[in-house]
């Protein structure tokens, strides 16, 4: 199994309910036999401002109308670390694209069905 350490500021899923249990909740240490002597992960938290792209529309993101939840779980919850991670390895199918921009269509990818 194969658990993130990482939280998108604005990702509600691991948040709802977030006991000593999860793996996504900060202060949960999760055993790892890394080399190295690595023990356990850290916790980290991915802001808004750390998205290689659009950082202003990720921003927008801490309010949702209630017509647009199933498109904001799956930016908040998917797309956010697809596009967190794709600045580490030069992946150009991303998912970091929440709004129409034109100069940065072709070195990234749009977040489906986000309005």
């Amino acid at each position: 199994m194969v658990c993130r350490r990482i939280a998108f500021e604005n990702d509600i899923v691991p948040q709802v309910p977030c006991t000593p249990n999860m793996v996504a909740c900060p202060g949960t240490l999760v055993p790892t036999n890394q080399p190295g002597n690595v023990t356990s992960w850290p916790f980290s938290a991915v802001t808004n401002a750390s998205m290689p792209v659009q950082q202003v529309p990720w921003g927008a993101m801490t309010s949702v109308s209630l017509k647009h939840t199933v498109a904001f779980l799956s930016a908040s919850h998917i797309c956010s670390y697809s596009c967190f991670t794709s600045q580490f390895v030069g992946d150009k199918n991303n998912y970091c694209l929440l709004l129409d921009d034109l100069s940065l269509v072709g070195s990234n990818s749009y977040c489906g069905g986000f309005p």
